[in-house]
């Protein structure tokens, strides 16, 4: 059956957003399996105050707190990387012209 006749083109449509649960990342550690699937995990860092802190006062580490983490096949991550790049890119230019 190599008709193409028989081959049903099905469009996507996303869903509302509006009850969505938002997360804020400010930090982003991605690492790889053999497996092809990269792991995406957003982390949230709270700046440290150490206004009035001495040298010895301010901490060896802070931790970053998991917000959440995407698990990505290695084609989805070539598109997103591709997606996200051309609105980079977009979004640059914009401001570019709103500064001349």
């Amino acid at each position: 059956m190599d008709d193409k006749s028989d081959v049903k083109n099905i469009r996507i449509i996303w869903g509302d957003t509006k009850e969505m649960d938002y997360k804020y990342a400010n930090n982003l550690f991605v690492s790889h399996a053999g497996n092809g699937e990269f792991h995406l995990v957003f982390g949230h860092l709270i700046p440290l105050n150490n206004t009035g802190l001495t040298k010895d006062e301010v901490p060896d580490q802070v931790e970053v707190k998991p917000v959440s983490c995407l698990v990505v096949s290695k084609e989805n991550m070539k598109a997103f990387i591709d997606v996200l790049q051309q609105n980079y890119n977009l979004l640059d230019k914009a401001h570019k012209n709103d500064n001349t």
